[in-house]
């Protein structure tokens, strides 16, 4: 069975810029459950798809203080096909926040080219989707060119290991280009790692096939023209 990495949760810092929330066709709802933990549900009220979103929680102390907060990926080009809303249809978040909580829709993306959210959330939910793809074609690359026996498990982890690591690491800002390639060779490197009773160059070439669709929906993919900050 094929396993994609996915895109985590991001928690991050106290000290991070604030958001925007979105709110034109999206319905949202914020309840506790009886262990404290919050849940979060989107209803998409359009008549388009929702084809990826980002929620956002800020979590603040008893005095108000904003102690941290966090971003996670909702996208059916990113992570599962599944990851998407069509009109209608809702989705409940199980949050891992407690306490005084602050969760919203932080960039929304529809399948008419129509987005809404932080300007910088939606750029960087886009960037994301376009470097995975590219991500994907420069491992199927290097697997091609750059591996030594494709057919040697070992051989194989190995060097898309060291290709992996020799990049840089995040730059300065979001580092979508970072994140995305990197989930790639992840996804790649993990499917080998995992089967090893599978020759690599087999099992590369079933995941060609499985993301090629995904790599082409994404290359086609409207870009947001109508914005709402």
């Amino acid at each position: 069975m094929l396993t994609i990495s996915k895109f985590p949760i991001l928690l991050l810092l106290a000290s991070a810029a604030a958001a925007f929330g979105v709110s034109d066709r999206l319905a949202t709802s914020d309840s506790v459950t009886p262990g404290g933990l919050h849940t979060f549900v989107v209803t998409n009220t359009s008549n388009a798809v929702l084809t990826g979103m980002t929620i956002r929680n800020d979590d603040y102390d008893a005095t108000g203080k904003r102690t941290a907060w966090g971003i996670r990926f909702f996208d059916s080009l990113l992570n599962s096909d599944a990851d998407k809303l069509a009109p209608g249809q809702s989705h409940t978040f199980d949050m891992n926040s407690r306490g005084k909580t602050d969760l919203r829709v932080d960039a929304a993306i529809f399948a008419d080219g129509y987005a809404e959210g932080d300007p910088d959330a939606i750029q960087y939910l886009w960037d994301l989707r376009k470097w995975l793809a590219i991500g994907y074609q420069e491992v199927f690359e290097d697997f091609d060119t750059k591996v030594p026996d494709p057919n040697d498990w070992a051989a194989a982890i190995a060097a898309l290991t060291q290709i992996k690591d020799s990049r840089s690491g995040p730059p300065t800002g979001h580092g979508a280009q970072w994140h995305s390639v990197s989930n790639a060779y992840d996804t790649v490197i993990g499917n080998i790692r995992d089967n090893p009773k599978v020759a690599p160059q087999k099992m590369v070439e079933t995941l060609r096939k499985q993301m090629e669709p995904r790599i082409k929906a994404i290359q086609s993919q409207i870009r947001p023209s109508q914005v709402q900050p």
